[in-house]
Order: C-alpha cells, then sequence, then structure tokens
C-alpha cells in the first residue's frame, strides 16, 4: 500500500521515566503524489493573471478557414468550467464570442507535418506550409514568461490524403517535429492527436477516401512514438479524435472536417487529456492505463485458471506485449495466436490520498469482450450471457474501421484497492481463425484526499496521538517495532473520537514503537 512519508520526533528523554523509546513517524502529504507525476501541472500554480499558456496547432480543423473558432470556440467554457486559466497563443486570431475569448492559434489551412507544403494561407509560401516550420517560427516570438507549457497537436489529415506513408509520418516527419520542441523546449507538455476519418471523403477532397484505411496505421504507429517518448522522459500524450467523433453524425458533407457536434467532441477529447496532465488538490482526472501498454496475456486456445482474473494470480508464465495486441491486422504492435478466445491482464496503482468516483474505460476489439476488475465481472459487450469458456464465440465480428475506435464505458469507482489493481480481459472472437485485435485506456476520476494533521501529546501514562475526524475516519492507526524489517500491524491503541478529532492511547512499553495512519480499503 501507498503509505505516508516517515518524518519523526524523538522523545527519548521524557519517556526513560516508564523505560520506553517511541519514534512517532506522523508526516505524509500531498507532496508524493506530485513528485510521483513529474509531467503535472500544478493547477495552484496558474491564475488569471499568469495562466496556463496553450498553442494548438494544426490545420484547416483548428484554423477558421471552414468554421470560426474551430474546436478551440468549445475548449475554453469546458476548461474554465473546471476553474482552468489559459492563454491561447499563437499569431491569428478567431472572432470572439461571449464564451470565447482566447482566440489566438496556429492553425494552417492545408498544414502538413513534413515538408514540402502544399497550400499557401496566411501568406505563407505553399512549400513552407508544414508545422515544423511554423512552430519553430512561434518560438523565436513565445518565449520566457510567453513560452507554451502545453501544445495541443491536430495534423495529419493532409499528409495522408497526399499518400504519405502514414508509418514514416508517425515515426519519422512527427518525430522531427518532436525533436525541434524538445530542443528549445525540454520542458514542454505536448498532446498530439489520431488523425480523423478519410472514409468517403468528397468533393475537392475526394482523393483523400483513397488513402482512408492509412488513418489507423498512422493513429497505431503515433501510438509507439508517444509510448517511446514517455519512456525517454517526454511529456507526450495522445488524445483520440479518431474515436471521439463519430463517422455517422459529426461530420460536414466533404466528410473530411467535423461539424459542430464533432469539433465539440475534439473539445471534450482534448479537455480530457489535459485534465489527465494538470494535478489539482481536491479532484483530478488520471491515465491509469495508456493505450499501446504492456499487457500479460495467455493465448493458448484452453481454458485459463478459475482464478486467472484474480488479483493473486501468478501470471509471471503468460506471455507479454505491447498493445495493439492481435493478429492479421496492420496495427498490431503484439501478435496472439488465432484462438477464440485470449486472455489480458493489466496492472495499475491506486495512490493512498486517492478517492476515485468514476472509471472511463476505452475498448477497443474485434469480436467481443468481458472486463473484470479485482476478480469481479464489471462490464460486457457483444457476449452471450453466462459464463464464458475458451470456446465461447462472440455473437458478432467488429471490422473495418470500428473495430480501430476505442469505445467509452462509464462505471462507478468501486471495487478499487488502495495500491495494486488489476484489470483482466477476455477477448473472444466471433469465429475460429479471423483476424483480431484488442487494446485498452482508462482514465479515472477522483477526490484527491487532504492527509490528516496528526499532534502527539506525552505522559507518564503514555503517549496519546490525535488527528481531525473530518478526513481522517477513512484512516486507520498501524505500528512496528522497527524501520528497518517493518511488520505493520494494527497499533494496539483505546480509541476515542468526539466531533472534532479522533485520538489513539498509546500504553507504555519497552523499546521502539513506530506509528503511521494508514487509509483504510
Amino acid at each position: 500500500m501507498e503509505q505516508c512519508a516517515l518524518r519523526g520526533l524523538r522523545f527519548d528523554g521524557i519517556l526513560a521515566f516508564v523505560h520506553m523509546k517511541t519514534l512517532i513517524a506522523l508526516t505524509c502529504g500531498l507532496f508524493l503524489l506530485a513528485l510521483n507525476l513529474r509531467a503535472d501541472l500544478a493547477v495552484t500554480n496558474f491564475t488569471t493573471a499568469a495562466p496556463i499558456q496553450i498553442m494548438m496547432v494544426g490545420d484547416s480543423i483548428t484554423d477558421d478557414c471552414v468554421s470560426n473558432g474551430a474546436w478551440r470556440l468549445y475548449l475554453q467554457p469546458i476548461l474554465n468550467s473546471n476553474w482552468i486559466a489559459y492563454r491561447s497563443l499563437g499569431p491569428y486570431a478567431s472572432t470572439a464570442t461571449p464564451t470565447f475569448n482566447q482566440t489566438h492559434h496556429e492553425g494552417y489551412c492545408g498544414a502538413v507535418v513534413a515538408p514540402p507544403g502544399k497550400f499557401p494561407v496566411h501568406g505563407l509560401a505553399d512549400t513552407n506550409n508544414y508545422l515544423e516550420y511554423v512552430v519553430s517560427n512561434a518560438f523565436s516570438v513565445y518565449t520566457g514568461a510567453f513560452s507554451p507549457n502545453i501544445f495541443l497537436i491536430l495534423i495529419g489529415a493532409n499528409d495522408i490524403g497526399y499518400g504519405r506513408d502514414p508509418v514514416f509520418l508517425a515515426t519519422n516527419s512527427m518525430s522531427t517535429l518532436l525533436d525541434m520542441i524538445y530542443a528549445k523546449d525540454p520542458g514542454a507538455n505536448v498532446i498530439l492527436t489520431k488523425s480523423m476519418s478519410l472514409s468517403n471523403a468528397n468533393g475537392n477532397l475526394s482523393s483523400y477516401a483513397n488513402y482512408a484505411t492509412n488513418v489507423a496505421i498512422y493513429g497505431a504507429a503515433l501510438q509507439a512514438v508517444v509510448n517511446h517518448r514517455r519512456a525517454l522522459g517526454q511529456n507526450v500524450f495522445l488524445a483520440d479524435v479518431f474515436s471521439a467523433v463519430d463517422y455517422a453524425t459529426m461530420y460536414n458533407p466533404d466528410h473530411v472536417h467535423a461539424n459542430g457536434r464533432g469539433l465539440a467532441a475534439i473539445a471534450r477529447e482534448f479537455a480530457t487529456r489535459i485534465q489527465c496532465i494538470l494535478y489539482g488538490t481536491n479532484q483530478v482526472t488520471r491515465l491509469l492505463i495508456h493505450g499501446g501498454d504492456v499487457w500479460s496475456f495467455s493465448d493458448a486456445g484452453v481454458d485459463p485458471p478459475t482464478n486467472w482474473m484474480a488479483n493473486d494470480f501468478d501470471d509471471s508464465a503468460w506471455n507479454s506485449g505491447a498493445g495493439r495486441l492481435g493478429l492479421g491486422e496492420l496495427i498490431d504492435e503484439s501478435i496472439v495466436q488465432p484462438h477464440v478466445a485470449t486472455y489480458f491482464r493489466k496492472k495499475f496503482v491506486v495512490p493512498w490520498n486517492m478517492v476515485y468516483t468514476n472509471l472511463n474505460f476505452r475498448l477497443s476489439q474485434t469480436g467481443g469482450a468481458i472486463v473484470w476488475l479485482n476478480g469481479k465481472e464489471i462490464y460486457r459487450t457483444n457476449m452471450p450471457a453466462g459464463a464464458a469458456t475458451s470456446v465461447t464465440l462472440a455473437t458478432q465480428a467488429i471490422t473495418g474501421e470500428p473495430s480501430c475506435i476505442y469505445y467509452p464505458t462509464t462505471i462507478p469507482g468501486t471495487n478499487l484497492l488502495i495500491g495494486t489493481n488489476v484489470i483482466a480481459v477476455e477477448a473472444h472472437q466471433a469465429a475460429s481463425g479471423v483476424q483480431q485485435g484488442f487494446d485498452m485506456e482508462l482514465i479515472g476520476g477522483a477526490i484527491v484526499l487532504s492527509p490528516p494533521t496528526i499532534s502527539a501529546s506525552i505522559s507518564q501514562q503514555g503517549v496519546a496521538l490525535s488527528w481531525q475526524a473530518n478526513n481522517g475516519a477513512t484512516f486507520a492507526l498501524y505500528s512496528t517495532g522497527s524501520l528497518t524489517a517493518p511488520n505493520w500491524q494494527p497499533a494496539n491503541a483505546v480509541l476515542q473520537t468526539n466531533s472534532s478529532a479522533i485520538t489513539a492511547s498509546i500504553a507504555p512499553g519497552p523499546g521502539s514503537a513506530f506509528f503511521r495512519l494508514q487509509r483504510s480499503q
């Protein structure tokens, strides 16, 4: 379990009279979380006078050439309603509205990631309309106190529509852009996003439809780039507008640009990802499982042990691989065998000072799935009712673009444990030996607990430890006789509670004793 940090006050001289030495380990704080989450930006560091600096970069989906303000118009009310003060950066400005005054941006109609550009806009020659060029120029203007804290980058539709290789686009072109950003600002937070669908593009962009299948390939390659960059210590994150913008209802007639509903969906997706990297004192959003994370899996084609989904199950003999895990797809990172059912396990940690109120898991699969949390089934989709075995078929196959969408489902944040938790998923296909794929993200919304402030008083009768009742009721007092080889056990103490405080009375005894507050489940 995640516990309080140990800080001590020594009372040897006073307690020697009763032949007892007591070291009281009492201090714990939110600073622990801040240290563990190196990418976080503390909301309390920003105010209306000194807001977060956000640069929103992209092509016509970000620029005003199709819709004033584009998705940026919808983002400001979301962030403002969550008390996130920010300033938008960029040389160009949309028309303000009553709820939209952060109008500046770095959107360029027709922009691509890599040179050469293809379309002249904002006074740029066509060959210069690419992100490495325009973002580099932005760094020469926005420096010092006005340098970006966060980049939001939505790009790729034009590169893909022009027939550029989607894997090279992610691993080389986007990586070159990231290299430039981090050379100039090593502490930048960059949120990239997958490209939107290009299926059935028409009008003067009808040729883009010829490359629509490359959108999912680009998204998967971009996920691998993001995970690699994070492993290097860079604060790079991935949003997913491909999944967020519904193909049937959220596009303009050209089926390349989002309509109002689609722009609002893009804004919500970016807002969620921004909240995942912000640290607040009361409420936080956390990405508990990233897309493309490493999972343990069994693809033996037989039923696993009956406790395979339990926390204490030993999966060390299972295979492991990064998502997407599948067979017969161009976007698979790890290969699984072509059986009806494959079983996946993934661990994540809940810190002691977070109470998760809801979990949003985003599941991508080619058939059906049953999801378990800490040994309990919490969700199933596209599966028959009742117990499932390794030969139970999904009710239907999911193919094409829908198989690459991460479909969201929100459940209450119950059944979580302080410390290590296990998500287990059994993915079933509609037939044996068919194309298959699986990946998942898990996002949680949590309330941050303020640790109780503890005080001590001593007398010949022993030690009295006190902490607040209002936020200390979920904590229990534990003790051990040694920090070298601790064996923390519930403290042998008499507890008294009044309206404001909980007091533990510790009787004198030989040797040293160490105490800590530990949040109960």
